[in-house]
């Protein structure tokens, strides 16, 4: 079984929705910014390979992990088994696959995705279903810009511009309590679907109308594309910023926004808004480049939290990373239990880290809110966190974990 990418699916510029990441014996269907037509060349293919009920995920993923390290060496292939979605990352001839598994029920023949979730979405197991439900939603997008928006060239541009925004500003991360991939799409896919005909009529146009709407959105008012998911309803305290996927069932794809990253993402639309009203008004490539100004980690962060790992070899500490990673959003959730206490997550250049967390205060005599000292709230989570790392059963052999404020 050898994965490769269709000819007509090569990284770059937009164009068409390709087609699916195809294996020797069967089909993988791709999703995400891949069949958006928005990845580029350093984008990863999110697909889905689906296979017969007599074939487990974890059969399925050592069988598969093991044939593309023998073809492709050590480092080209690895099985994340304990995963929220267990998945094969794969790396061939310098493209990164991340390639989940989906079991067709006993007696349930080769059929489409369509049709799989249609007529037994309900007997697939949890991560099966999630899997294909990629794929639905990205079909339900394209769908969507299609039939009642500005089309699909217009919609990856503003994607595109969105992302590169959210990116520079460290908000693009559904694993650091932002909104990931699919959480921007539908909200550029309900302006491009809602925007009035004179902000529809350029991309900037489109673009200033996806931030004014967003930076003033009546949050936790739910933001849906269809018809079938226009009855969600917030919940939980899950839902500060419910941006709910366009297949069915009604899912909250913002779950990860936390009490401070729902505010580091308003105040963040907010700047944007203001910088789009600028630029428009100057109409200069410098005021146009300040939307996409990375972050000032010295500026805007000048207290941080440090979380590193270390391990015996590249591949151990990227899987301890992995798990650090999983766990920075219950860490947030944790030091949340400080009222006074707001943290700004912020991604890592490199998937090993370190990873970075800004600390702040907005009570003026809220500085207590950041001691480290023995027996405080700060130090009792970061133990806390310590301790879950040290107890997690797949924890590579001499695997460590480092947690501490950086030194102004």
């Amino acid at each position: 079984m050898a994965l490769r990418r269709d000819a007509a699916g090569s990284s770059g510029g937009g164009g068409q929705a390709r087609g699916p990441v195809r294996p020797a014996r069967g089909r993988a269907p791709s999703y995400g910014s891949y069949l958006l037509g928005t990845d580029n060349a350093g984008s990863d293919v999110d697909a889905v390979a689906v296979g017969p009920a007599s074939l487990s995920r974890e059969d399925f993923g050592h069988a598969l992990t093991r044939l593309v390290v023998e073809q492709e060496g050590p480092s080209a292939a690895r099985f994340v088994a304990d995963a929220a979605l267990p998945l094969v990352k794969l790396s061939l001839d310098g493209v990164h696959f991340d390639v989940s598994y989906a079991s067709r029920p006993e007696g349930v023949a080769p059929c489409p995705p369509t049709e799989l979730l249609t007529r037994y979405g309900e007997r697939l197991d949890a991560p099966g279903f999630r899997s294909l439900n990629g794929w639905a939603d990205t079909r339900a997008l394209l769908d969507s810009v299609g039939h009642e928006g500005v089309g699909a060239e217009r919609f990856r541009t503003v994607l595109r511009a969105v992302r590169s925004w959210a990116k520079a500003r460290g908000v693009y991360s559904h694993a650091l309590g932002y909104l990931g991939g699919l959480s921007w799409s539908v909200l550029v896919a309900w302006a491009c679907t809602h925007a009035p005909r004179e902000a529809s009529a350029s991309d900037s146009g489109l673009l200033a109308y996806f931030f004014e709407t967003f930076s003033a959105w009546q949050w936790p008012r739910p933001v849906t594309l269809t018809s079938e998911t226009a009855g969600y309803r917030a919940g939980d305290r899950r839902d500060l910023m419910p941006v709910v996927a366009p297949a069915l069932p009604p899912r909250n794809t913002g779950r990860n926004v936390s009490r401070s990253t729902h505010q580091v993402l308003r105040d963040e639309l907010t700047r944007a808004r203001e910088v789009v009203r600028r630029a428009r008004a100057e109409g200069t490539e410098a005021s146009w480049a300040a939307l996409f100004e990375p972050v000032d980690l010295e500026k805007e962060l000048p207290v941080r939290l440090r979380v590193s790992v270390e391990a015996s070899s590249p591949e151990a500490r990227e899987m301890a990373a992995g798990w650090v990673l999983g766990h920075l959003t219950a860490l947030v959730y944790r030091m949340e239990a400080d009222r006074r206490l707001f943290a700004r997550p912020f991604p890592t250049p490199a998937p090993e880290g370190p990873f970075l967390i800004g600390l702040s205060t907005r009570d003026p005599g809220g500085n207590e809110a950041l001691s480290v000292r023995p027996g405080s709230a700060l130090a009792r989570t970061m133990n806390e966190f310590r301790t879950s790392f040290l107890e997690w059963s797949h924890r590579p052999q001499g695997a460590a974990l480092s947690i501490g404020l950086v030194p102004r």
